[in-house]
């Protein structure tokens, strides 16, 4: 289980507990495509597509949206100077 307000650790391709997946804090079950896109920094309005296994290996496979920003942001600064 992860700690409700605790840090994620990797987000998977399958949210599956025979592959590691994580379990909700309070619920018995593991977190929602939804969910898992929150931790990786996706905005709720932005869309998976397929069915549940492939929405799970986008997320899983995702560059966290804020991370890939911040790295993007340094670039810039550096080319600026």
């Amino acid at each position: 289980r992860v700690e409700a307000d605790g840090l994620a650790s990797t987000i998977l391709t399958k949210c599956d507990p025979h592959w590691g997946a994580y379990f909700h804090y309070e619920q018995d079950r593991s977190f929602t495509v939804r969910e898992a896109a929150r931790i990786q920094s996706f905005p709720d309005h932005f869309i998976f597509y397929g069915n549940t296994a492939e929405q799970y290996a986008q997320v899983g496979n995702a560059v966290p949206p804020l991370l890939a920003k911040a790295v993007g942001l340094s670039i810039k600064r550096m080319l600026e100077q």
